[in-house]
């Protein structure tokens, strides 16, 4: 009975311990910034100029992270950064039919994320959550 009260004493402890240092404030490194929000709005101004915005509000940036592309249904596309007062909003535009903005994308059938660099190193987070909005007739 004594044994099996020590058992079980130091299983509660261990889980204890190993609970605490999992959820320290250092272990939060997989989350370099917090994404306000995150939406696409497709827009309309003629029958040959349309396509789609994609939008990322952002804050909590760490330091030395910066953001390189967006993959939006399957295509890679430049993401445009622009500074805020709480942190940055990403944008990037995926043009359609014979549009006149020049934008260079590519196909590569992935999952919708942005793709970003922490300490020189490459890293990817999953756009899991993105709202669709109204579209936009101009």
């Amino acid at each position: 009975m004594l044994i099996n009260k020590r058992k079980t004493f130091l299983a509660i402890a261990l889980l204890l311990v190993s609970s605490g240092i999992f959820a320290s404030p250092g272990s939060s490194a997989s989350n370099p910034f917090t994404v306000k929000k995150a939406f696409y709005q497709s827009w309309v101004i003629s029958e040959n100029e349309k396509g789609t915005n994609v939008v990322l509000e952002l804050t909590r940036i760490r330091k030395g992270v910066t953001f390189d592309l967006i993959i939006f249904r399957g295509v890679r596309m430049k993401a445009l950064v622009s500074a805020t007062k709480r942190g940055a909003e990403i944008k990037s535009i995926l043009p359609s039919g014979k549009s006149r903005i020049k934008i260079t994308i590519e196909v590569v059938n992935l999952p919708d994320q942005l793709i970003y660099h922490q300490e020189g190193e490459r890293k990817v987070f999953f756009l899991k959550d993105l709202k669709r909005k109204n579209t936009r007739f101009y």
